[in-house]
């Protein structure tokens, strides 16, 4: 079941990357539950969808990040409904070049039969 669970997880977090990179923030905020917060390094967290998308679209017009590629690292089911993700991701400009290496821990909880983020936080790795 955990294997199932893990790839469930695994192509949910491919999908909101996917809607990030096509710049598809209204999708995007959809892949975090209504209570998420977002806590970004250097700024107060962003709580729930409204201000989780404000968020996304000033790391897209303001810092440039219009890419992100991700590796998940590892992906941990705690029973059915909960896991954690830590995966390194490479922000990048439009033109593919790298705006700089990050880290994050994502805690996902399923609900309605979809997962969803509810605790995201990331900083910068060498």
């Amino acid at each position: 079941m955990s294997d199932k669970l893990t790839e469930e997880v695994r192509e949910t977090m491919k999908s909101s990357f996917d809607a990030y990179n096509k710049g598809d923030i209204d999708t995007c905020v959809f892949f975090y539950d209504e209570r998420a917060k977002l806590m970004p390094p250097g700024f107060v967290p962003a709580i729930g969808r409204e201000e989780i998308a404000k968020g996304l679209n000033h790391s897209r017009s303001v810092n440039g990040v219009l890419l992100l590629d991700h590796e998940p690292l590892e992906v941990e089911i705690l029973g059915d409904d909960v896991a954690f993700a830590h995966l390194n991701t490479q922000p990048r400009d439009g033109d593919g070049n790298s705006k700089g290496n990050t880290q994050s821990l994502t805690i996902w909880m399923k609900k309605d039969g979809k997962w969803k983020i509810y605790r995201e936080m990331f900083n910068s790795r060498p």
